[in-house]
This record gives C-alpha cells, structure tokens and sequence, in this order.
C-alpha cells in the first residue's frame, strides 16, 4: 500500500509503503535530506519531504489543511 499525496507549493512529496518500521525512516532520513512527517488524524499516511526552507511544522500544517480540503 502507498500514500500519497499532491504536491504542495515547491516541496515534493513521496508516498512510502505503510508497515515501515522507525528504524527504517531514520535510515532514510540519515542518507536522504528528507523530513518525515507523521500525521495523527491519517495514522497510515507517511510522508517524505524534501528539506526546504520551510519549517517542518508549517509544513505538517500545510499538508493537514491540505487533507481536509479533500475530503
């Protein structure tokens, strides 16, 4: 199973298979420059995004609001 989600503003996103353990995001997080971000109202979507210059929190915020608007 893969999440995704469109892309907001500059930052791509990448959906990753549901299931992946910590210790695999921490992996690719140390060998890719990407932030992983976890949102609590959709448990099963986990989303890569490229480090940008924005802050991770915007983001998260983003990409809730972003949700919301589509269902």
């Amino acid at each position: 199973m893969w999440a995704h989600l469109e892309q907001i503003g500059d930052d791509p996103q990448v959906g990753v298979p549901v299931g992946w353990t910590n210790g695999v995001h921490r992996l690719l997080a140390h060998r890719f420059p990407y932030h992983i971000i976890y949102l609590a109202e959709r448990p099963a979507v986990i989303i890569l995004i490229r480090h940008a210059r924005r802050d991770p929190s915007t983001l998260r915020r983003d990409i809730r609001k972003r949700l919301r608007q589509r269902t």
